[in-house]
């Protein structure tokens, strides 16, 4: 009894002289809301896991301020996830071996059922929608960028939007097409006239900058920290992949390629390969 009891008094011991502190952007998410976790350490981190509904997600080092190390990462639950709790667990380990375990309650403010809506296609998107081949090659195309993980920053503050016009479609509508398929809306569709310009909405790196068979010109840009967004159904791509872009850089203009029923961007973003609603990095707050 007393051996536990000293093991636990040296272990609780350690863990106040590492003086970790964790700070959490909010305890309550709304649909496609991002979860921000800062971590301050007078030690150096060796190994860290962060679990947030059962996915991992990567801790990055963003600078030593005041003696302090500070990590940051951010986390987000699946679109398609039911309203309710779920735990986000932090475990970290030190050189010496010593350990720190700490556990959080998030609810999800998220709606019972998304919103609906049905997609008219034309007979030319009809046929491209049918090409099965092409879904799953570009499926793993994208998801093999959207797994990017960089340890640097590029992005600074909030995001700009990438164009202007009408919200045609909301960030995870469910949507039912005329050629009996359905999908989970995993962006925001902007619509206006074609040839309207798109920029970067933050700084970052091209990915991908492709002519695809259903999302049609694509662009996708790395802000860093797992942080990846994409630009679908462009008239025309001003970009090479390689390319650093600086916010408000000229990215393309705005057309109907691939598997589009109108005019209009799909705009994407993507926490560690987990899609969000862009329009929270628009706002400042969000990402505090």
């Amino acid at each position: 009894m007393y051996k536990y009891l000293i093991l636990f008094l040296l272990y609780f011991f350690t863990l106040n002289t590492y003086g970790v502190e964790i700070k959490l952007s909010s305890k309550t998410l709304k649909f496609g809301e991002p979860l921000k976790v800062t971590i301050l350490s007078d030690k150096k981190i060796k190994n860290s896991t962060l679990t947030f509904g059962n996915r991992s997600f990567k801790l990055f080092l963003n600078r030593l301020k005041n003696k302090k190390y500070v990590y940051i990462s951010y986390l987000a639950i699946p679109r398609k996830h039911k309203p309710g709790d779920v735990y986000l667990k932090i475990s970290l380990k030190f050189k010496n071996r010593s350990k720190f375990f700490k556990h959080y309650k998030i609810t999800l403010d998220y709606p019972e059922k998304p919103p609906e809506g049905k997609v008219a296609l034309t007979k030319k998107a009809k046929k491209i929608s049918d090409n099965k081949k092409a879904y799953k090659k570009e499926g793993a195309l994208l998801s093999k960028h959207f797994n990017k993980k960089t340890s640097r920053r590029y992005f600074d503050g909030a995001f700009q939007m990438p164009t202007y016009g009408r919200i045609s479609s909301v960030f995870g509508k469910l949507r039912y097409y005329n050629n009996g398929k359905t999908s989970s809306h995993a962006g925001v569709d902007i619509a206006n006239k074609k040839g309207t310009p798109i920029t970067a909405p933050q700084h970052g790196k091209v990915i991908l900058s492709e002519t695809l068979d259903i999302h049609g010109n694509t662009v996708m840009i790395d802000h860093g920290y797992g942080v990846i967004s994409i630009y679908c159904h462009l008239e025309q791509r001003n970009v090479t992949t390689g390319q650093f872009l600086k916010k408000g850089d000229p990215l393309g203009a705005m057309g109907m390629t691939g598997v589009a029923s109108g005019v209009h961007l799909h705009w994407g973003l993507s926490i560690q390969n987990v899609r969000v609603n862009p329009l929270f990095w628009t706002d400042k707050k969000s990402l505090n």
